[in-house]
C-alpha cells in the first residue's frame, strides 16, 4: 500500500516538474522542451539584440550558455566533431575561433586537459576564461580518494558479508577467489589439521606422520620467511598509501591503497592470532592515490625543490654521468618565494604546468643567464654544452627564496659537483623537494646515482661488524662511520661473492669457499653476508636443511646415524655460531611516550622486528602498535610523509594548544639526553650514529620519544633503563629449569636444583620456551630457539625404531619437527584476487593482520607497487600507440578523462547532479552578465527559471531514490552496473551503488576479448540490467544481449552532443531518471 502510494506521488512530481520544463509525449515519456522560447524578449520590457560571442568546451555547458542567453549570444562548441572531450586537442582554426570569441566557459576539474596550454599559447590575445565547476553551499567536490574510503568504510560496517576460508598453502590459493566488489570478506584461517608432536610418542605411526600434512611444511622456512624481509622469492607490492583510523570504519582499521594492473595476485595474510577478521577491497574509480597528481614523472615536471637563498648570483650545473648526459636539454621553472618552505613548494605547483609546457620557454644555452626571472614564475630551457660540466647562471638579485620544479631530477645530472651553489661555490640545499629520487644532503646522493657508480666499481662501505655493506658512497664519510671502504674492483670478477681477510680488510685472491676457509679467511656473498648463512640462517632458512646435510654436519663418530649426543651439540653449536654473528641484532630499541598530564610509558621493539634501514616510523609501529597493542591515529601526507596525531585516544586539539612532538635520544652527549627532532619520522633513522642536524636530510637515534609538547621534557627516562630490565629479565630465567630424565623422556620434578639432578644421573635444562614465554619478546622474532625438552621430545619422536639412533629417514622426520616448531605460531592463509582493470584498490582490515600483495598468475610484479608508478617510459611509449598506457582505466571505461596528462584526483561529472548543475547556472550568469551588461535583465530571468527546472528535477529523483522515496519503501537494492564510472554525483546524493563493468569501451569499439570478459563478469555477478552510454558499440552490446540475456538501459553522461537533436539536458537528465527507476525496479 505505501509503495503504491509513493509510486503515485512520484508520478504526480514528475508530471508538476513536466508542466515547468516541458509536456508528456504521447509514449508516456517525459519530453522537456529547450526553454529558451521563454527567455528572449518577450518576457522582458526592454528589447536587447545579439550581445557578443561565447565560446563553451562542452556539450553541457553549451546546454547552461543556452539556458542563460539563449540567443542573445552567439554560442560555439570547441569542438565541431563531436568527439570525446577527453580525446579533443584544438586544431589551429578553432584556437582562431577561441581568440575571436568574447568568453570562453570550460568545465575544470582536468575534465579538459588542453585549456591551460590552449590559454597560455594565445597570450593576451586569449578571450575571459570561466571554469564553471562549482558545488552548492556545504558540498565538497567528490574526491576519488574519499569516495573510496568512504564506500570501505561504509562496505566494512554494513555489508553485504561473504564469508570466507584462506587456503593455507600458498599453491592452493587460487582456491579462494574475490573479486573487488561492495562485498565484505569475513576471513578466517584454514583449521590446523596437522597432529601435534606428543602424537608421534607412538612410533609406529610414523607413515601416518607424513600423511597429515607435515610433508607440505618441510620447506615451509623457504616461502615464509621474514614477512618483513620481502618475501624472499617474491616481489611484493608496497601500498602508495596509508591511512590509519579513517572516520567512518570499525576502529582499529587500516586502508592501504595498492596500484595493480589488471590480472590475478595472491594476497598472504599472517597474523600473530589466527582470528577472524573483515576486509573489504574496492577500485578507486577515478585517478592515482593523491600523493601521484603532483606529476613527478606522469606530470609536467618530475622533480621539485624550494631553496632560501642570499646571494645575487647562483649557478645551475649539469654533467655529463658515466661519459654522457642524462638528456641534451631540460626545462626548469623558477618561482621567486619569501616563504620557501614545503607548503609553499606545493601550493605554487598549479601554475607549473602552463609555464613548462607552454612555448614561452626561454632557451639558455652552456655559460648563459636564467634572466629574468619574473614575479610569477618562468620557465628556461638549458641546452647543455659539448663539455663534461653545463653552467647556467641565475640572476637571483632581490629574490630571498625560490621554488625550482624540472623535467628531469637534477640527481640525473650530477657527477662530483651538487647541481646548485651560489657564487662563492658553496653548495645550496634544498629546504623541501618532491619526486626524482631526491636525497638529503648533497654527501647522500649514493641513495640513486651513487649506487649505479657503485656498480662500476666505485667502491662499498663495509660494516665489519656484522658483514654488511652500508649506504655510505664515499669513502670519507664511510671510514668517518667507524668502517671500512673496500673497492668493489676487488672482487667484481667473482660476481658479489669474494674471499675476505679480516684481518688486513683486503679482498684475496681466493676464488672458492673452500679455498676461502682453508686460508682462514671468510667467504662473503653476494648480499654482504659471510657464506655461513646456508642452514644456520635462522631468520630466512633459506638454505633448507638436507638430512644427508645434517648427518654429514653432525655425525661426529661417522657411523651413519646421529645421537641424541651428537644432535644436541650440533643444534646448539649452530645456534651458538648464528647468536655470535648476530649478536648486534639483539638489541632493543625504545618509544617512551609522555602524555598531556606527564604521565608516561614505555614500549620497545627488537632490532630484528625491525626492517632494513628502519625509520622512526617503523620503530613507533613496531613498539606502540605491535608490541604495545596500542591505537596510533596518523596521517600520511604525499609530501610531509607520516604524522602523528594521538596516541591511544589521547589526540592532539585542532587548535593546535599542544601537539604531540618527536624528540631523539642522545647517546654521544655529556650526560646523554633527549632533544627535539630536526626531522620528521619518516626522516630518522634507526641506529647507533647519533646525528641530528638541520639540512642533513636525516637524523639517527637509537630510541625516540613522542611527548606532548606542553608536558615536561625534563621528566622523561633515560631509555637505556629498560635494557638493563632486559638484563635482569634473563637472569630470572634461570629459574625455569627442569630436571630431566632421558630414560623415560619425562620431567623428574623431584629434583630442583642442578648439583641434585645431575648427581641423580639426569640433566638439568631449560623446561620453557616459545611464543609466550619470556614476557612474549620472543613473539616477533620470525623462529623461536628450542629448548632441550622440546628437542628431546622431537629427537625421541622422530626415532621410530626406539634404538637412540637416527637414520637418514628418521633424520628427516626430525627436520621437519624442528623447522615446525621453530616456526612458532605462524600462522599464514592465501586467497586470489582477481583484478579486472588496471587503477588504485584500496584494501581496508585490522591493523594487527599483516598482508602482502604477492605475484599471481597473470599479474604484474614491476607494476604491481611501484611508487614510480606515472613516471615510466615505457608507459609514455605507448600513449603513442593506442593510449594503452591507461589499459583497463580509458579504453574500459575512460576512468581516465586526463587521458595523456595523467589521472584525475576529482570526478568532473559535477554536472549530473541537478543542484550541483543549478550552482553552475550561477556562475555562468555571473560571467555573462560581467561580460554582457546590457543583458542583466534577460540573463536573471532565465538563470531563475532554469534554476526552477533544476529543482524540479532533484525533486523527482529524490522522491524515487531518497530516504522516504519508491525504490527505499519498495526494499528494492538500489545497485547498478554501468560500463562508466561517471555517476559519483547521483551515486552520493541519491544513494545508488554503481558497479563499474570493465571492458566495454562507452565511445569506441571494444576487442572480442573484452566482450568475452563483460560476458563472463555479468554472468558471474547475476547481473539482469546494464547501464551503457548512448555512443557505446551497439554491435557489441547486441552481442552481450544474445550471451546473457541481460536488459539494456541508457544513461546519458553528456561528454558528447546527443544523437538525437530534440534532445536537451533537461530532457536526456529525465531519461536517466525513468531509466534509473526501470532499471532498479521501482
Amino acid at each position: 500500500m505505501n509503495n503504491n502510494r509513493m509510486r503515485v506521488v512520484f508520478v504526480s512530481l514528475i508530471m508538476i516538474f513536466s508542466s515547468l520544463a516541458g509536456c508528456l509525449g504521447d509514449d508516456g515519456t517525459v519530453t522537456i522542451e529547450d526553454g529558451t522560447d521563454n527567455m528572449n524578449e518577450g518576457n522582458n520590457s526592454t528589447v536587447v539584440g545579439m550581445l557578443g560571442s561565447v565560446m563553451v568546451s562542452t556539450y553541457h555547458i553549451g546546454e547552461l550558455v543556452k539556458g542563460i542567453a539563449g540567443d542573445h549570444v552567439d554560442m560555439e562548441y570547441m569542438s565541431l566533431d563531436n568527439i570525446p572531450v577527453h580525446d579533443y586537442e584544438p586544431s589551429a582554426s578553432d584556437l582562431i575561433r577561441l581568440q575571436n570569441s568574447d568568453v570562453f566557459f570550460y568545465h575544470g576539474l582536468g575534465l579538459e586537459p588542453w585549456v591551460d596550454a590552449t590559454l597560455d599559447s594565445l597570450g593576451s590575445e586569449a578571450p575571459t576564461a570561466i571554469q564553471v565547476h562549482t558545488m552548492p553551499d556545504g558540498e565538497a567536490t567528490l574526491d576519488y580518494e574519499s569516495l573510496l574510503v568512504s564506500n570501505l568504510c561504509e562496505t566494512l560496517s554494513e555489508g553485504p558479508y561473504e564469508a570466507v576460508e584462506l587456503a593455507d598453502e600458498e599453491e592452493h590459493a587460487d582456491d579462494v577467489e574475490i573479486h573487488a566488489e561492495f562485498v565484505a570478506h569475513n576471513i578466517s584461517f584454514a583449521e590446523d589439521d596437522h597432529d601435534d608432536h606428543d602424537d608421534h610418542d607412538d612410533h609406529g605411526e610414523e607413515d601416518d606422520h607424513a600423511e597429515d600434512g607435515h610433508d607440505d611444511h618441510a620447506g615451509e622456512g623457504d616461502e615464509h620467511d621474514g614477512h618483513g624481509d620481502g618475501h624472499e622469492g617474491h616481489n611484493h607490492a608496497e601500498a602508495e598509501e596509508t591511512i590509519a583510523n579513517p572516520a567512518g570504519c570499525p576502529a582499529d582499521t587500516m586502508i592501504s591503497i595498492f596500484h595493480l594492473e589488471e590480472g590475478e595476485y595472491v594476497l598472504e595474510f599472517d597474523a600473530e592470532h589466527p582470528e577472524d577478521f573483515t576486509m573489504a577491497v574496492l577500485k578507486m574509480l577515478g585517478g592515482h592515490a593523491h600523493h601521484d597528481h603532483h606529476g613527478h614523472g606522469s606530470g609536467p615536471f618530475e622533480w621539485a625543490g624550494v631553496f632560501s637563498v642570499s646571494d645575487d648570483l647562483h649557478t645551475w650545473t649539469m654533467a655529463k654521468v658515466d661519459g654522457s648526459y642524462a638528456d641534451p636539454s631540460m626545462r626548469v621553472v623558477i618561482i621567486p618565494t619569501d616563504t620557501p618552505d614545503a607548503d609553499t613548494l606545493h601550493s605554487l605547483e598549479s601554475g607549473v604546468e602552463a609555464l613548462i609546457e607552454g612555448d614561452s620557454c626561454l632557451v639558455v644555452e652552456d655559460g648563459e643567464t636564467m634572466t629574468p626571472i619574473a614575479a610569477d614564475g618562468s620557465c628556461f630551457e638549458l641546452h647543455v654544452g659539448t663539455g663534461d660540466i653545463s653552467t647556467f647562471n641565475m640572476n637571483t638579485a632581490g629574490i630571498s627564496g625560490f621554488a625550482a620544479y624540472t623535467a628531469h631530477s637534477p640527481y640525473e645530472f650530477e657527477a662530483d659537483e651538487h647541481y646548485l651553489k651560489d657564487s662563492n661555490g658553496n653548495n645550496v640545499e634544498h629546504i623541501a623537494e618532491e619526486g626524482g629520487g631526491g636525497h638529503g644532503d648533497h654527501d647522500e646522493h649514493g641513495d640513486e646515482h651513487g649506487d649505479e657508480h657503485g656498480e662500476e666499481g666505485h667502491g662499498v662501505c663495509h660494516d665489519m661488524s656484522d658483514h654488511s655493506n652500508n649506504d655510505i658512497d664515499n669513502e670519507e664519510d664511510c671510514e668517518a662511520g667507524g668502517f671500512i671502504w673496500m673497492e668493489e674492483d676487488d672482487h667484481d670478477d667473482h660476481e658479489g661473492d669474494y674471499c675476505h681477510d679480516t684481518t688486513t680488510h683486503q679482498n684475496t685472491n681466493h676464488t672458492t669457499e673452500a679455498d676461502c676457509e682453508a686460508a682462514g679467511h671468510m667467504w662473503m656473498e653476494e648480499d654482504g653476508h659471510d657464506g655461513h648463512d646456508g642452514h644456520d640462517d635462522h631468520d630466512g632458512h633459506e638454505d633448507h636443511m638436507t638430512p644427508e646435510q645434517a648427518l654429514e654436519d653432525c655425525d661426529s663418530n661417522n657411523d651413519s646415524y646421529m645421537s641424541w649426543d651428537e644432535f644436541s651439540d650440533c643444534y646448539h653449536d649452530d645456534h651458538d655460531d648464528h647468536d655470535d654473528h648476530d649478536e648486534h641484532h639483539e638489541e632493543h630499541h625504545n618509544v617512551v611516550v609522555m602524555y598531556p598530564d606527564n604521565s608516561m610509558a614505555m614500549y620497545e621493539a627488537e632490532h630484528d622486528a625491525l626492517p632494513e634501514n628502519a625509520t622512526g616510523w617503523n620503530l613507533t609501529h613496531a613498539a606502540l602498535m605491535v608490541n604495545g597493542n596500542m591505537n596510533v591515529n596518523i596521517t600520511t601526507h604525499p609530501d610531509y610523509g607520516t604524522s602523528l596525531n594521538g596516541i591511544n585516544g589521547t589526540d592532539a586539539p585542532d587548535d593546535y594548544s599542544w601537539y604531540w612532538q618527536l624528540l631523539l635520544w642522545n647517546s654521544t652527549s655529556t650526560p646523554p639526553s633527549w632533544e627535539s627532532s630536526e626531522h620528521g619520522i619518516d626522516s630518522v633513522m634507526i641506529g647507533e650514529n647519533f646525528s641530528n642536524l638541520l639540512g642533513s636530510g636525516a637524523s639517527v637515534s637509537e630510541h625516540i620519544a613522542w611527548m606532548a609538547n606542553s608536558s615536561d621534557m625534563s621528566l622523561l627516562p633515560d631509555p637505556t633503563m629498560m635494557e638493563d630490565d632486559h638484563d635482569d629479565h634473563d637472569d630470572d630465567h634461570d629459574a625455569d629449569m627442569v630436571c630431566y630424565d632421558m630414560s623415560t623422556h619425562t620431567v623428574n620434578s623431584a629434583y630442583t636444583n642442578e648439583a641434585d639432578c645431575e648427581a641423580a644421573g639426569l640433566m638439568w635444562t631449560a623446561g620453557t620456551s616459545g611464543p609466550g614465554d619470556h614476557d612474549d619478546h620472543d613473539d616477533h622474532e620470525d623462529h623461536v630457539e628450542l629448548t632441550d625438552v622440546q628437542l628431546m621430545e622431537a629427537f625421541n619422536a622422530s626415532d621410530a625404531d626406539g634404538d637412540q639412533l637416527l637414520n637418514i629417514s628418521e633424520i628427516g622426520e626430525l627436520i621437519e619437527m624442528i623447522e615446525e616448531l621453530e616456526e612458532g605460531d605462524h600462522h599464514a592463509g592465501y586467497m586470489t584476487i582477481h583484478i579486472q582493470a588496471e587503477g588504485d584498490y584500496g584494501f581496508a582490515l585490522p591493523m594487527d593482520v599483516e598482508f602482502h600483495i604477492l605475484m599471481g598468475e597473470g599479474g604484474h610484479d614491476d607494476h604491481a607497487g611501484h611508487d614510480d608508478h606515472a613516471g615510466h617510459d615505457d608507459h609514455a611509449g605507448e600513449e603513442d600507440d593506442d593510449h594503452d598506457d591507461h589499459a583497463g582505466e580509458e579504453d574500459d571505461d575512460h576512468d581516465d578523462h586526463a587521458g595523456e596528462e595523467g589521472a584525475l584526483d576529482y570526478d568532473p561529472h559535477s554536472w549530473l547532479s541537478p543542484l550541483a548543475f543549478m550552482a553552475q547556472v550561477s556562475v555562468v550568469e555571473d560571467a555573462l552578465t560581467a561580460a554582457f551588461p546590457a543583458g542583466e535583465e534577460v540573463f536573471k530571468t532565465n538563470a531563475a527559471s532554469y534554476s526552477t527546472q533544476l529543482l524540479a528535477l532533484h525533486v523527482a529523483f529524490d522522491t524515487a531514490f531518497g530516504e522516504e522515496g519508491a525504490c527505499m519503501v519498495g526494499g528494492q537494492e538500489k545497485t547498478v552496473a554501468a560500463n562508466h564510472n561517471a555517476y559519483s554525483y547521483i551515486a552520493v546524493q541519491y544513494d545508488i551503488q554503481f558497479m563499474t563493468v570493465h571492458g566495454l569501451d562507452p565511445e569506441g569499439e571494444p576487442s572480442p576479448e573484452d566482450v568475452a570478459k563483460v560476458v563472463d563478469f555479468i554472468n558471474e555477478e547475476g547481473i539482469t540490467v546494464l547501464f551503457v552510454e548512448e555512443y557505446t558499440d551497439q554491435s557489441s552490446v547486441q552481442s552481450i544481449v544474445d550471451e546473457t540475456g541481460v536488459t539494456i538501459q541508457i544513461l546519458y553522461t553528456m561528454e558528447m552532443a546527443p544523437s538525437d537533436t530534440d534532445d536537451t539536458y533537461m530532457t536526456m537528465m529525465t531519461k536517466n531518471l525513468e531509466n534509473l527507476v526501470a532499471g532498479i525496479g521501482c
